[in-house]
């Protein structure tokens, strides 16, 4: 199924959730219980706990553009769908990142509260602690990084979070540097090297899969919509290199023998796309031969 939060509507906002059932190739409005329910917002992020089918939904813009601090569960994990609301946090933020940390604790990383000494770098993450139900505020050390709309960030295994891109907020241009590490043992930051280093995206997508990020789609400095593909490693921690050839870790018989769960979230300025499901790969006869694959767009400038 694939959930699609907010969103600037047209016509109509009466409806929080569309749904997509991927069995019958429709789309319809989700049906959803609770003693209240969320409004319709913008510019918010989500995380989803797979342990459990849990998405965590806050903050954002409403549609009089009011910065909002609730916090609300959207339970997947049953035949009827529900909303609960929990602990509003003591700030207000939109255009932030979301990142659910294995300790539980959720990350929202940038974006504008109403807390103007907050935003002007990106030296305090805001946290909710998902098993306390308490908030708090989680100051940062190393580069001092500005703050900046439009970026993506993506949690390694490793635990490091690994930020691109966006643009400068008062110029209105992308960022020069555009690619930040947090280590999220320390709360460190930290400027890599990048090697081959391509013309930075804004409000973009991003996702992880084995020792790479694939960037994808988002705005260039003319302000037109880029429809390149660029694929980062991120297999040195000290040195990271945009690449145009991918090359998997194992071969494509082993990555066939399990069935994976997929968990994908798509998020722009204005809209949350959630995929939760299950993908069987499909299995390929002949040999183990390690593969390679030339990614669609190699020209990164």
């Amino acid at each position: 199924m694939i959930y699609l939060f907010g969103c600037l509507m047209v016509n109509d906002n009466t409806s929080l959730i569309y749904q997509y059932d991927i069995n019958s190739n429709k789309w319809a409005v989700s049906s959803t219980v609770g003693p209240s329910l969320p409004a319709h917002r913008i510019r918010n992020d989500v995380v989803i706990e797979s342990s459990t089918g849990r998405i965590f939904y806050f903050g954002g813009n409403d549609d009089a553009n009011r910065l909002l601090n609730d916090m609300w569960i959207f339970n997947t994990n049953n035949n009827q769908l529900s909303w609960q609301q929990i602990t509003t946090a003591s700030i207000s933020i939109c255009c932030f990142s979301a990142i659910l940390l294995p300790d539980g604790y959720i990350l929202y990383i940038g974006g504008r509260s109403n807390d103007k000494d907050r935003d002007f770098y990106l030296n305090n993450i805001t946290r909710y602690n998902t098993k306390s139900n308490d908030w708090d505020v989680k100051k940062t050390k190393g580069d001092n990084i500005l703050y900046r709309p439009g970026f993506s960030a993506n949690l390694v295994p490793d635990g490091r979070i690994i930020v691109y891109g966006g643009t400068e907020p008062l110029l209105s241009i992308t960022v020069q540097d555009d690619l930040y590490v947090l280590n999220t043992t320390t709360y460190e930051w930290t400027i890599p090297e990048v090697e081959n280093k391509p013309i930075t995206k804004s409000f973009h997508t991003a996702c992880l899969y084995e020792n790479y990020m694939i960037v994808a789609f988002g705005m260039l400095n003319d302000n037109l919509p880029d429809s390149k593909i660029y694929l980062l490693d991120i297999t040195n921690k000290i040195t990271y290199k945009w690449v145009t050839d991918f090359k998997s870790a194992e071969s494509i018989e082993n990555r066939n023998t399990h069935v994976v769960i997929i968990i994908c979230a798509v998020v722009s300025s204005t809209s949350i796309l959630i995929f939760i499901g299950l993908y069987r790969p499909y299995k390929k006869k002949g040999n183990n031969k390690q593969e390679s694959s030339k990614i669609v767009f190699d020209d990164l400038n």
